[in-house]
């Protein structure tokens, strides 16, 4: 016994739902990346971090990205899961063998003590060491009066 109100509103089962939900999302997911100026992207299309552009900025660095890209390019097409094993057995070698513990302590200080109190020295300001000097007499005698009697 529907009602003619029920038969013009039929009710969506969770599936449609489902995909109606997806649809609103993917149009305000667009109309989100359209308001902010970039570019729609095509689906399976990848779009480069910005730090990466920041980083190409440094000298040299264009180069050497060059070239890896150059050489894993080819590589990545024929054989994609090579490539992605190939760079979990370098990062789990990378984290077994712990490259930044091989530094000692005391080669790090000795590298990196004299730029680090160089730098310190040149943001102070020239100190006049007699100014120092008559601060300290000043502040001595003040502590200790003579006796005058």
């Amino acid at each position: 016994m529907s009602t003619p109100l029920t038969s013009a509103f039929s009710v969506a089962t969770p599936s449609e739902r489902l995909l109606l939900s997806r649809e609103r999302l993917r149009l305000a997911l667009r109309e989100t990346a359209a308001t902010a100026g970039q570019p729609e992207s095509q689906p399976g299309s990848w779009s480069r971090p910005k730090w990466l552009d920041g980083l190409n900025d440094l000298p040299g660095v264009s180069a050497v990205m060059d070239a890896l890209r150059v050489m894993v390019l080819p590589m990545a097409q024929r054989n994609p899961l090579g490539l992605v094993m190939g760079a979990v057995l370098l990062g789990g070698l990378l984290a077994w063998s712990r490259p930044w513990r091989w530094i000692s302590t005391p080669a790090l200080l000795a590298g990196l003590l004299p730029p680090l109190l160089a730098t310190a020295m040149a943001s102070l300001k020239p100190i006049n060491w007699l100014d120092i000097l008559a601060a300290l007499v000043k502040q001595s005698g003040e502590q200790n009066p003579p006796s005058g009697s």
